[in-house]
């Protein structure tokens, strides 16, 4: 997915790295067993990359999605996140899916990506 799906000077990094740090304090909060790194690692999240890892699922809905480590131990396994559209719809240009769709025909229920190359 291009830069280009959001709107100019849009602060996408920001939103949706503040609705990541969100979710992951609330699941921290509702199961001891879930642990960020969010404050007082080495290396505590702070933002999504411009180049993020995502997919799209097959309700259309965005998912960003990390390897292993990087937002927890090793336990934690991959993490993904999903998005809900109500939070980028008064930035993005036009729906994510549809974007996603014009690349591939006919389209693929999931697909892994870089989310802003």
């Amino acid at each position: 997915m291009k830069g280009d799906q959001f709107k100019d000077n849009a602060d996408y990094v920001g939103i949706i790295s503040d609705y990541i740090k969100t979710q992951m304090k609330e699941q921290m909060k509702k199961d001891e067993n879930i642990v960020y790194f969010l404050v007082n690692e080495t290396t505590p999240f702070k933002k999504i990359k411009k180049d993020q890892t995502y997919f799209i699922d097959e309700n259309k809905n965005l998912i960003i999605a990390f390897d292993e480590y990087k937002l927890g131990p090793g336990f934690m396994g991959h993490v993904e996140f999903t998005i809900p559209d109500e939070l980028i719809k008064a930035i993005r240009k036009q729906s994510i899916f549809q974007t996603y769709v014009l690349f591939f025909n006919p389209p693929i229920k999931r697909y892994r990506g870089f989310l802003f190359m």
